[in-house]
């Protein structure tokens, strides 16, 4: 899998005025992605609901928790 080093960012992220996480994607064609989520950097979950071939910008909106952290991550799957 080669990914071209000219590709701008890929996951970006901001708070919307209602306190929600907006992860934003931008993804290259051919490529499937899926979204992950942890709250350990350890242990990284897929979020189902979040996998396909992103042209971008696809967005994400996820509730704010301030009982806990979390990461998130865009995997690109290989072979795809």
């Amino acid at each position: 899998l080669t990914v071209p080093t000219s590709t701008d960012e890929v996951l970006t992220y901001s708070r919307t005025a209602g306190g929600e996480l907006n992860l934003q994607i931008n993804g290259l064609s051919d490529l499937q992605y899926t979204i992950q989520q942890t709250g350990d950097l350890v242990d990284w979950s897929d979020l189902s609901t979040h996998v396909g071939t992103f042209l971008g910008p696809y967005s994400i909106f996820e509730p704010m928790s301030s009982s806990r952290s979390r990461f998130y991550r865009v995997k690109i799957e290989e072979g795809q």
